[in-house]
């Protein structure tokens, strides 16, 4: 199969996808399910995180179904729901250990006292 049939599949999948089909829905997880969850553990060095990344960015496809322009790269669309997961993610951690600082910060200068 060529680059060109694979390309009219997966438009006809997202199609079917748009329409509330489930097994359209199911071959397009299928077929992108390790390439999104290599591409998440490559920043999140966790298969947890990433398949949870995945499993996310899948359950957001399915949501807005009905938004979804077909005439766009369904790819380029599922690299950016997975890539802004992976930023929520880092900002989370950050504050997390900002946070945490602060909170040791604190507890030094009480036992200072």
């Amino acid at each position: 199969m060529h680059a060109a049939d694979i390309l009219i599949d997966e438009h006809t999948l997202v199609l079917r996808l748009i329409e509330g089909d489930e097994n359209a829905f199911c071959e397009l997880y299928a077929a992108y399910k390790n390439r999104l969850i290599y591409f998440a553990m490559r920043f999140l060095k966790s298969r947890e995180y990433a398949e949870d990344v995945f499993q996310d960015a899948f359950a957001v496809v399915w949501q807005t179904r009905r938004f979804i322009n077909p005439d766009t790269s369904f790819s380029s669309y599922l690299y950016t729901i997975v890539r802004n997961r992976i930023l929520s993610i880092w900002m989370l951690v950050s504050i997390r250990c900002i946070l945490l600082a602060t909170v040791c910060r604190i507890r030094r200068s009480n036992m200072i006292m």
